[in-house]
């Protein structure tokens, strides 16, 4: 199966009050096309800076990050955007939403970046706010929704553009228990029936455990 990422002794160090913090010692790992990889650990354990170096959001301080065969430091930073507009979703904790939008347009808002005419964005957008449940609240701004409803819109604008990957940052640890459930099933028959590959940092082991690899940050 061909791979999609590859990781090869991947480390990342910041500097805070002139003084070196590793947030990330030589990580490898790579996930194949079509299947799934949870990254656990606890807080601090770097999952977060993980995923913005796998999305081109930064630069490992050292090693190297392969996305299909092609190192992401290799791209510009405008091939960065466009990439990561074309083949990636992310979906962070918090919904990211922007308040002065409905849900339908805050969807709608990557299709019309990339050049779809706002009708058939539209038409895109209702289709997968109809498949996350939302059908009838498509037309609600973020502040008339629930903190569960707001999630789905986030992972509807982040599914809209069929991305090749999903990246998503504690996409559960803002929701009580039975909405994180609820958020859960969504995700899996969402790339189940859409072919597209999903890493996903989780303090959710029961989350990560319905996923094909887990890597564990804690020993890092």
């Amino acid at each position: 199966m061909s791979k999609l990422f590859e990781c090869i002794d991947v480390s990342k160090t910041f500097t805070i009050d002139k003084s070196p913090i590793e947030a990330l010692k030589k990580v490898n790992f790579d996930i194949s096309l079509n299947s799934s990889l949870g990254i656990i650990g606890p807080s601090g354990c770097g999952k977060s800076t993980l995923l913005n170096l796998l999305a081109g959001l930064d630069d490992p301080s050292s090693g190297k990050i392969i996305y299909k065969g092609s190192y992401i430091s290799s791209m510009t930073n405008d091939e960065r955007a466009i990439w990561r507009n074309e083949d990636l979703g992310f979906v962070y904790q918090f919904h990211h939403l922007l308040p002065e939008f409905t849900a339908l347009e805050n969807v709608s808002m990557s299709l019309q970046i990339s050049g779809v005419s706002k009708s058939n964005s539209f038409e895109r957008s209702e289709e997968i706010l109809e498949k996350v449940g939302l059908k009838e609240r498509i037309n609600h701004l973020p502040s008339e929704l629930s903190g569960g409803e707001r999630q789905r819109v986030a992972i509807a604008r982040s599914m809209v553009n069929e991305p090749t990957c999903l990246i998503m940052d504690e996409p559960t640890g803002d929701l009580d228990t039975n909405n994180a459930s609820i958020i859960i099933d969504l995700i899996l028959n969402l790339i189940e029936s859409k072919d597209i590959s999903l890493i996903l940092a989780t303090h959710d082991m029961v989350f990560a455990n319905l996923l094909d690899n887990i890597i564990d940050l804690s020993n890092g």
